[in-house]
Formats: structure tokens, sequence, C-alpha cells
């Protein structure tokens, strides 16, 4: 799916801007065959204006308190199905280097 973020910010007179407009590629995972993940906006702490929109560091999956996310996920048809040959310890690794932090508190389907 083609996912845009247009993000606005505020210049230090105060005057709202449009601070960027791009394309959000999806984040997709071999555990979880035709799900897909668009990370848009987040912060670990509330955000400050005036902000020149610059998109903040998001090192984890999940904030942590007083932080915040907004993410766009489209699960899976019923028919996608984890491929027989799934190297699952990859699959993990995988998981923790695009989404760290998910793993650990997110039970996947198809899964024990």
């Amino acid at each position: 799916m083609n996912v845009r973020r247009v993000v606005t910010g505020r210049t230090p007179e105060g005057k709202s801007v449009f601070a960027s407009d791009t394309a959000v590629p999806p984040i997709t995972l071999d555990l979880l065959p035709g799900a897909e993940v668009h990370r848009l906006w987040g912060s670990h702490v509330p955000v400050q204006l005036p902000s020149d929109g610059s998109p903040p560091a998001i090192p984890q999956y999940f904030p942590p308190l007083g932080g915040f996310r907004f993410g766009l996920f489209t699960v899976g048809p019923d028919a996608a199905t984890l491929p027989p040959d799934l190297d699952i310890p990859a699959a993990f690794a995988e998981i923790q280097q695009k989404l760290p932090g998910l793993a650990e508190v997110k039970r996947l389907p198809h899964l024990p």
C-alpha cells in the first residue's frame, strides 16, 4: 500500500508551515506474511513547539511513558502462510532489526 506522510511545523515566529511531504515505505516481516507496518510518526517525549517538523528518533517500537506512536497496520489475509523453509531465528532477528522491542511483548500469530 502506498502511504504518504505530510508533516506541519511552526516557525519561531508562530507561522504554520508544511515541513515535509514524503512517502512512507511499508515494513514487511517474514513472520507476518502479507502484513505491512507503516511507522508514521512518534516521539519518546511530548512534542515541543515551535518545531521544524523533523522526525524525532524512534529507537523502540513502543513508546515510554509520555511518548507516543502513530502507525498504519495492514494485516495479511488468512490465506497468507509461513513458508515451510522459514528460518525462525533469522525471522526473529529481522523483527528485532526492523521493529526493535516488538517481539518482546507481542505473541506473533502462527507461532506457539
